[in-house]
């Protein structure tokens, strides 16, 4: 029988040789390397953005799990730390018993936890990773044992255990939270969904997925360095809307680009994209998933007066001038005192970018002042230096900003920076989550605030969306951009000045019918012309090749 036993090396040597001899293929890709460090923990958690799970599943929900009547086939979903796997060996001893992980690193965890060499040697279990789930569909007499944390996370595999493999397929990268409202418009428009994790996954892993996936087309959130090239090697178009600002240079493609397509949250950014060699490339603002952010189905409680969420980038900030510092006295270090006069001068070009706060001029005044070490330590680091000065001068702005509203009782989330502000009268809240919390806040809040980055003032940014989809009332601040997309002063309100800023919400106060019949207006606009759905639905219909027309090159 087999038996849970503590985590040893002999038994995780003992469970692979099994493996090597039975299921060489997937014995080697385990032996690949991939990141780990989202397992954490004794007893083992899973990290999932900022929160922990518990990973091993107890007795209640373990029988809960388990099949009455036993089938011919048990398809574990979601490995584990394994002791589902024991569960569903011991109890349909007659049936063949597939373990299947989304993540290689899962599976060797549970290799050094359970002993199951000897179902491995007389083929009673078989163990399948990412892609190879594909190969046990469609299911045909077979019970599905689901690990309770893991079902949720692995959610897009989930939903092809539910019928025929579907002909239109996407890869869809992992890593963001925008990433599921993505996949989840794909599957309103029919198209199946599976994860490639980059950001985990051996490149060799990667190639194994997309070969037994045959993805129509790849969708990323955001641009990856190699992205672009791994998807050419494997003859598959590329879409990549960019959702945020990065503070890392953007690199030169390193392949022809005519399978990729670009879309940009920022206009500015089309130009960019172009002079690093990439031919498709447009400009596609931001939007909503007004499933997901909608306003409540029932009353809520009033909430506060007035709501600004987003992040403080203190902690950015203050990693950033470490490292700009470093640069520096690695640069000048044979001066006396090169650390503090770098600092000098960076205060100097901070206060100058200070004395203009709606106009970014951190680049000029680099490029004019600094450009040759500028140019000299950029090589050295991943991070631009000119976008490292922007979080700083940026960080600092916000967090004025949301002081100067400390008086009108604003209420503020997002990480700890923003305890900096809270002796002008602000009150800090903590972190939103980004479900159902940040929903709530959207709908109850009275007046919402939106501060933009300094280096970006020329966007629309997620915040505006989701506060007008939830029925919010929102003062934004006013880009260009923004004017193209709404009518302001009937669907949303804006600013210029900070106090532009506080007069208007004193005004909306003090006259809150107006300011609901301006949020019922924004709440109609969103949903007639700034959908997620709708975006997507467009990138789709617009890829500028099919994959039968990709050259590996």
């Amino acid at each position: 029988m087999s038996q849970f036993v503590p985590s040893i090396s002999a038994l995780f040597a003992r469970n692979l040789r099994a493996l090597a001899r039975v299921q060489g293929g997937l014995a080697k890709r385990l032996a690949r390397p991939s990141v780990e460090s989202h397992i954490v923990g004794t007893p083992p958690q899973l990290v999932v953005h900022r929160s922990r799970y518990p990973l091993q599943v107890d007795a209640s929900a373990m029988n809960a799990a388990l099949p009455k009547q036993p089938k011919a086939m048990v398809l574990v979903f979601g490995v584990g730390m394994g002791e589902l796997v024991i569960a569903a060996l011991d109890s349909s001893p007659n049936a063949k018993v597939v373990a299947w992980d989304r993540d290689p690193a899962m599976i060797r965890q549970a290799l050094q936890r359970v002993d199951v060499s000897q179902a491995i040697e007389n083929g009673r279990l078989v163990f399948a990773l990412g892609a190879d789930l594909l190969d046990h569909l469609p299911l045909s007499d077979c019970d599905v044992v689901f690990h309770p944390l893991l079902q949720q996370i692995y959610r897009w595999e989930a939903a092809w255990l539910e019928g025929s493999t579907p002909a239109r397929r996407a890869l869809v990268c992992t890593g963001g939270l925008f990433v599921d409202d993505v996949a989840d418009a794909l599957t309103k428009q029919g198209i199946a969904v599976f994860p490639w994790d980059i950001h985990r996954l051996s490149p060799d892993e990667l190639d194994v997925v997309c070969a037994r996936v045959e993805p129509e087309f790849v969708f990323a959130i955001n641009h990856t360095h190699g992205l672009a090239e791994a998807c050419r090697s494997q003859a598959v178009p590329l879409l990549v809307w960019e959702i945020d600002p990065a503070t890392d240079g953007l690199k030169p493609a390193g392949t022809e680009t005519d399978h990729v397509c670009i879309h940009t949250y920022r206009a500015s950014n089309v130009a960019r994209f172009e002079a690093a060699g990439f031919t498709h490339v447009q400009y596609t603002p931001l939007a909503a998933n007004t499933v997901r952010r909608s306003p409540s189905p029932q009353p809520l409680p009033e909430g506060h007066q007035v709501c600004f969420v987003g992040a403080s980038m203190v902690d950015q900030a203050q990693h950033f001038r470490r490292v700009f510092l470093d640069l520096w006295e690695g640069h000048f270090g044979n001066r006396p005192g090169a650390r503090q006069q770098g600092a000098k001068i960076l205060d100097a070009v901070l206060a100058a970018q200070r004395a203009h706060p709606r106009k970014y001029i951190i680049p000029i005044l680099l490029k004019r002042h600094l450009e040759a070490f500028i140019d000299a330590v950029s090589s050295s680091v991943s991070d631009d230096p000119v976008a490292m000065v922007a979080e700083m001068a940026a960080a600092e702005r916000r967090l004025n900003v949301v002081a100067r509203l400390g008086g009108e009782g604003i209420h503020v989330w997002g990480d700890p920076g923003w305890k900096a502000v809270t002796a002008s009268g602000a009150v800090y809240e903590g972190f939103a989550g980004h479900n159902r919390q940040l929903t709530d806040i959207y709908r109850s809040g009275r007046i919402h605030v939106d501060v933009n980055r300094l280096y970006q003032l020329d966007i629309v940014p997620m915040r505006v969306f989701d506060i007008l989809a939830c029925g919010g009332f929102l003062i934004a601040e006013y880009s260009p951009a923004l004017e193209d997309l709404f009518e302001l002063g009937v669907e949303l309100e804006t600013w210029k000045t900070v106090e532009e800023l506080v007069q208007k919400v004193q005004f909306y106060k003090a006259n809150p019918e107006r300011a609901q019949a301006i949020a019922t207006r924004g709440l109609e606009a969103v949903r007639t012309r700034h959908t997620i759905a709708g975006r997507v639905a467009a990138m789709v219909s617009d890829l500028p090749i099919r994959r039968g027309e990709v050259s590996a090159g």
